[in-house]
């Protein structure tokens, strides 16, 4: 699924991102699991496209201390998040 994101369209980006999503509202080893795969590079650029799933997947792998870790690893994650609050998406405002 990162290796969609990272290589893939934007349709595809969206399935993988959505199916990233399904993943991590479960317990939090799984969170954990999709941080060390590499997901929040690839999230992160997915959400400076627009991707308001890509949005959501991060807060919740933010939930777990190795997102956290992760998330503040990434370079101007801070514009990325209030870009993407500012973009006016319910979903990514949440």
């Amino acid at each position: 699924l990162v290796g969609l994101l990272r290589r893939s369209g934007p349709q595809e980006g969206r399935e993988a991102a959505t199916a990233l999503y399904e993943l991590c509202k479960l317990p939090e080893n799984r969170r954990r699991r999709v941080v060390r795969e590499g997901a929040v590079p690839a999230l992160a650029d997915f959400a400076v496209a627009g991707s308001a799933r890509a949005v959501e997947v991060l807060g919740l792998l933010a939930r777990c201390w190795e997102g956290w870790q992760e998330l503040c690893r990434v370079p101007g994650v801070v514009s990325v998040l209030t870009g993407a609050a500012g973009s006016g998406n319910a979903r990514a405002i949440e």
